[in-house]
């Protein structure tokens, strides 16, 4: 749900921004000038060759994470032991029974740099809540459940400094989404899996990239627990590769137990995501666009309390902060461009 709402409001904000764009433009130029102002000024063709060449260098100093992330996404999510923590010690594993009902609420506020030819502009940006139910259908004898989730309600919520513009054009393309549907099956050890999405009625086919955001969103609901019995202060690593909003990004996740209760663990992380630089392969790009991205860093940290008993989080809270840098060539105009996000959320379920 967290990175489903990463997705879904950095996709809201560019496209909102970019038909606010659209329209104050509408009246002033003609068809062909609007690519150009959405694309910015060209780039030389020097730059142009120089900027290749410093991708090819990037490419063959991340290969290595291009290859571990390529191996992740091949199997899944590897989860390593790091410290198996003190006495007494259990297998954490997971144990919903059919029948069982969640509802998840989430509020998150996002303040984002966007920049073009080196210079960087904030953009505060309206916060979003979420709220989801989810309910188990069944569970098999091997402890995997199969569950049914959806969306109930999304708003974007106004804050100081936003653009009043940019409020609206996010919640036209947002409420479409409210009533979105689908099934997911995590393990008794937290590997998830999400199965086809119903859209509601009527929803915007804009929408899609982030419908699937939603998707890899649910693959990624649950914490991948270790085999191995563990107790407080025991450590693990989930290491996989997350293909999001066209782009194949490396995850590390180091989490730490502070506390057990019965079936209730608490838990403290930290991530960190890197990605080579590749070809953005989204279908949801201008038609003949070819947008590519030349580095990816992020990095945050947060808490999450879990039930055992439960398919889903009980609360988690977290802060987390990246940086992207890309280009978008439009015929022969090309436009570098960087974002600089922060991202806090609060997620709760009961």
């Amino acid at each position: 749900m967290k990175r489903m709402a990463i997705a879904v409001i950095c996709t809201l904000a560019i496209w909102g921004c970019d038909k606010k764009a659209e329209n104050a433009a509408a009246d002033k130029a003609p068809a062909a000038e609007k690519v150009e102002a959405k694309s910015g000024a060209a780039t030389a063709a020097d730059k142009g060759d120089k900027a290749e060449a410093h991708s090819k260098k990037a490419v063959n100093t991340a290969a290595l994470t291009g290859k571990k992330a390529a191996a992740a996404a091949a199997s899944g999510p590897t989860v390593t032991l790091v410290d198996a923590g003190s006495d007494p010690k259990r297998a954490l594993r997971l144990k919903p029974k059919a029948g069982d009902t969640q509802a998840a609420s989430m509020v998150m506020n996002m303040d984002m740099k966007m920049g073009m030819g080196g210079q960087k502009m904030p953009m505060k940006l309206p916060g979003m809540k979420m709220n989801m139910s989810v309910k188990v259908d069944s569970v098999n004898k091997a402890g995997d459940a199969t569950y049914g989730f959806k969306l109930d309600s999304v708003d974007v919520v106004a804050r100081d400094g936003v653009d009043p513009g940019v409020v609206t054009a996010m919640k036209q393309g947002i409420n479409g989404l409210v009533g979105m549907a689908g099934k997911a099956t995590v393990t008794s050890r937290g590997y998830a899996t999400a199965g086809e999405l119903q859209m509601p009625a009527g929803a915007n086919p804009q929408m899609k990239q982030m419908v699937d955001s939603f998707k890899q969103s649910m693959d990624q609901m649950s914490i991948p627990l270790p085999e191995e019995p563990v107790g407080v202060g025991a450590k693990w690593k989930v290491v996989q590769a997350i293909d999001q909003n066209g782009m194949k990004i490396a995850q590390t996740a180091t989490f730490e137990v502070v506390k057990i209760d019965g079936d209730k663990v608490d838990t403290k992380f930290s991530l960190a995501q890197t990605a080579a630089p590749q070809k953005i392969d989204s279908k949801d790009m201008p038609a003949g666009a070819d947008a590519r991205l030349k580095s990816l860093k992020g990095s945050g940290t947060g808490t999450t309390t879990f039930n055992l008993a439960k398919v889903m989080p009980e609360a988690s809270d977290m802060t987390v902060k990246s940086s992207v840098s890309m280009s978008m060539k439009m015929g022969n105009q090309e436009q570098a461009m960087d974002m600089d996000m922060d991202v806090q959320m609060i997620m709760t379920s009961k």
